[in-house]
């Protein structure tokens, strides 16, 4: 058994991709964040982490960091992997390599978790339960007034907002001016979408595209336009778009704390794939 490293996305998904796409689904955050940084390599700064596991029979683990978001860790077999996460692990400690979480499918982000804390002396917390679902088929569901549209460059200052009250109340990060450049970005990508009646109501967005699959994510409604139906039509009405333009299936993320988007997204359609836990490191308080 042994880890490889990689210099770059390309190299990473020529060995990796193949297997990965075994169970697409399961793996478009991987997969996704890997074919991002092959067509949008970073300018600069820490180089990511892509890495993989092996034994005669093929890939055990796949291994995708960018600093500072957590580690990203798919499991192909069971067997093996407890000594596939030890050599993550080492080689994460040997190259200096700050890590501030991991995520992936349960129990495997349990199980690299506790040899973190053991190896590194950082203490772990849960950051998020999270399941994954996914969609083949979108379901009639009662839609309010308005009308889902693409965000444009005049709608920058409520997607900054939005973007940033997502970020603080879904995923307690506080983005400050990022909030703004990470809008630009995806308003330029065409992936913010928008439920508009008379002004915009709720936003979604796509992301993480992979050969038959991509992702929903940044679902958010102002609270003063919640319970009205306008997230729940979004998102359908979303899915039912990328699933016209050529997709075989949306997968989108959910915070299993919050009951009614689980709810929202299994009325559309989504079924559960399986689920994963983040969890968050920090140094140990002297």
């Amino acid at each position: 058994m042994q880890l490889i490293t990689y210099p770059d996305a390309e190299c990473f998904l020529r060995d990796a991709q193949p297997e990965l796409e075994e169970r697409e689904a399961e793996h478009n955050l991987i997969l996704g964040l890997a074919l991002r940084l092959r067509d949008d390599p970073p300018a600069s700064g820490n180089p990511p982490l892509l890495a993989t596991v092996q034994d005669p029979r093929g890939l055990l683990v796949a291994a995708l960091m960018t600093q500072p978001s957590p580690l990203v860790l798919a499991n192909l077999r069971p067997e093996g992997e407890g000594v596939a996460l030890e050599l993550v692990a080492k080689h994460l400690i040997d190259s200096g390599s700050e890590v501030s979480g991991v995520v992936a499918p349960n129990p495997l982000s349990e199980s690299f978790a506790q040899r973190w804390s053991r190896v590194s002396g950082n203490t772990v917390t849960i950051g998020m339960r999270q399941r994954l679902y996914r969609l083949i088929g979108v379901r009639q569901v009662p839609v309010p007034g308005g009308e889902l549209r693409r965000a444009l460059d005049t709608d920058l200052d409520v997607v900054s907002r939005w973007t940033a009250a997502f970020a603080a109340e879904a995923l307690q990060e506080d983005l400050h001016d990022a909030a703004r450049r990470a809008a630009k970005k995806r308003i330029d990508r065409g992936e913010i979408y928008l439920w508009e009646d008379t002004e915009p109501r709720s936003m979604a967005a796509s992301t993480r595209p992979t050969r038959h699959g991509i992702a929903i994510n940044a679902v958010y409604t102002p609270p003063a336009w919640r319970r009205r139906g306008f997230a729940t039509a979004c998102v359908a009405r979303l899915s039912d778009h990328l699933l016209d333009t050529g997709y075989s299936f949306c997968v989108l993320f959910t915070d299993l704390a919050n009951l009614t988007s689980n709810s929202i997204y299994t009325r559309i359609g989504y079924e559960p794939v399986c689920d994963f836990t983040l969890y968050r490191f920090g140094s140990d308080p002297a």
